[in-house]
């Protein structure tokens, strides 16, 4: 999970121009840290955050496989968890 907000935030240094910050500032690393952390948790419940959105190609690839993998770990995980009790 955290792996994934380092990556978001890795594309956001590479390249600003990928992400579209809205109606806040990233003033400190602790601030962009905390928004990319909610942002990684947002795509996993909904879209996107809506003060980070995804604009670049190359974050929306990323956004794919994070989704892709996030949901194979979780099905992974709730079919132990059912297994078990059997």
């Amino acid at each position: 999970f955290v792996s994934m907000a380092l990556t978001y935030y890795t594309l956001y240094m590479i390249n600003p121009n990928w992400f579209q910050v809205n109606d806040i500032s990233l003033n400190t690393v602790g601030q962009k840290l905390f928004e990319f952390i909610y942002l990684t948790f947002s795509i996993l419940t909904t879209y996107s955050s809506g003060v980070i959105v995804l604009t670049g190609i190359i974050p929306r690839i990323f956004q794919i496989f994070h989704t892709i993998i996030a949901l194979t770990v979780l099905a992974k995980t709730l079919s132990l968890i059912f297994n078990k009790k059997e």
